[in-house]
């Protein structure tokens, strides 16, 4: 197995990842595994929230909840999670990304 990365342009909201990845001259044999970054998809789907929502995205995002001091501890798709994947790193100012 070799894990090769693919440097591209950066993201943007509804962005077309295969665009991207055409972008870069990369070409796909058969048997290759092309993984992209969950906070990828969040931007080209759109799923960003205001960072405000944090708390409420983040139980009414999750299967189960579990209330913490420092985060929440939730389940989504049967994956022990913190904050239901919502994420504010490297998301745009006052912003937060949804998984």
């Amino acid at each position: 197995m070799q894990i090769m990365p693919i440097k591209s342009r950066l993201v943007g909201v509804g962005d077309d990842i295969v665009d991207i990845f055409a972008d870069t001259g990369q070409k796909l044999e058969p048997g290759d595994v092309l993984v992209v970054a969950s906070k990828i998809v969040s931007y080209a789907t759109n799923r960003l929230a205001a960072a405000a929502e944090l708390e409420s995205l983040s139980r009414s995002e999750a299967d189960v909840f579990v209330d913490g001091e420092v985060v929440h501890l939730t389940n989504k798709y049967g994956i022990w999670v913190a904050n239901s994947g919502v994420d504010k790193s490297n998301a745009p100012d006052g912003q937060i990304l949804l998984w």
